[in-house]
C-alpha cells in the first residue's frame, strides 16, 4: 500500500506534466503600532498548476462556468495565482486531505 506522502508526490508529478509552473502570491498586512502604519509583505510560493473549467447550474437554472486551478500547494482566498503569463485571484479554495494529509489543492480563479 502506498503512503500519502508518496501519493502526493505522484499527484504533483501528474499536475506538472499536464499543466506547468505557477506562482502563488500571498500578501499579508501587519499593523505597526509604533509607526501607526500598516506594512504589506508579499510571499511567492512556487508550485505547479493545471487549469480547467467546471460548469454547473445556478439556482435559476442558468449555466455558469468557473475556472478551476488544481495546484501542488495551497492557495487561500484573495491570493494571486500567476500561470501562463496571466494573473488570477483566488475566490474559494479546497484542500483534499485524506487521513489528514494534504495531497491536492483546488481553487476557483477569478480574472
Amino acid at each position: 500500500m502506498i503512503g500519502w506522502s508518496a501519493k502526493r508526490a505522484q499527484i504533483a508529478a501528474k499536475i506538472a506534466a499536464k499543466g506547468g509552473p505557477a506562482t502563488i502570491m500571498r500578501t499579508t498586512s501587519v499593523y505597526d503600532k509604533h509607526t501607526d502604519k500598516t506594512v504589506e509583505t508579499s510571499t511567492a510560493i512556487p508550485c505547479f498548476a493545471f487549469l480547467g473549467n467546471e460548469e454547473a447550474k445556478d439556482e435559476q437554472g442558468r449555466l455558469i462556468s468557473h475556472l478551476i486551478a488544481t495546484l501542488t500547494e495551497e492557495a487561500k482566498s484573495e491570493d494571486k495565482v500567476i500561470f501562463g503569463g496571466q494573473t488570477y485571484t483566488v475566490g474559494k479554495s479546497v484542500v483534499i486531505a485524506p487521513a489528514g494529509v494534504p495531497i491536492l489543492f483546488s481553487a476557483v480563479l477569478n480574472t
